[in-house]
């Protein structure tokens, strides 16, 4: 799931396939599917990761992390 300015959207993975970095194609499980919520690189912008939520668990978590300043979120 993406947090859009519209809310929150669910993209298949099918569909950012090809954005991922070729060193990812090593992992049998590049974005942690079965995962709450999995982290990645964002290739030029060094201080910066990407993050998949995939749960309302991890969902929950990730709010509470964004609303307590554990985090700094920016749109991608």
């Amino acid at each position: 799931m993406a947090l859009t300015e519209g809310g929150w959207t669910q993209i298949p993975l099918g569909e950012v396939r090809d954005l991922v970095q070729k060193g990812c194609s090593l992992c049998t499980d590049m974005t942690a599917e079965w995962a709450d919520i999995s982290v990645g690189t964002v290739e030029g912008r060094n201080e910066w990761n990407t993050v998949i939520v995939r749960t309302e668990t991890g969902a929950n978590l990730f709010k509470e992390a964004v609303d307590e300043g554990a985090i700094e979120v920016e749109a991608l």
